[in-house]
């Protein structure tokens, strides 16, 4: 177990959820899942090693039903890709590297990479 390297590309996951009720009723049996967890009494580790792996199974499960609805991901470049102009603007005297606006985007850099190409392939 030591060894399972759980990790995800949050710049994937949908800035918000679109669930049909039956999906809705799931999310909601999850969530309150975790937070019953959240309050067992037991080592604060294994707690959030609990969570950890309950939240990664919420984004993976969320992530395959979008994908199965075919939800196309361009908005949500493009929000983040508005984000980004909206931050050079303001902050391009100031902030000089792409980690810069990456962390305060809340992504990596390769996504914040990944989401300029895309929406400049868009453009042209």
């Amino acid at each position: 177990m030591n060894e399972l390297n759980v990790a995800f590309d949050i710049g994937r996951t949908p800035n918000h959820l679109i669930l049909n009720n039956t999906e809705l009723d799931r999310a909601i049996r999850m969530i309150e899942q975790m937070v019953q967890d959240s309050l067992i009494q037991v080592a604060k580790e294994d707690v959030h090693m609990l969570l950890r792996f309950q939240l990664y199974a919420f984004v993976s499960w969320h992530n395959i039903i979008q994908n199965q609805k075919k939800i196309p991901s361009t908005s949500q470049v493009s929000q983040k890709f508005l984000k980004f102009q909206e931050l050079v603007e303001k902050n391009y005297a100031k902030l000089n590297h792409v980690s810069d606006y990456a962390a305060l985007l809340n992504c990596t850099e390769k996504t914040l990479t990944r989401v300029t190409e895309r929406s400049c392939w868009n453009k042209c």
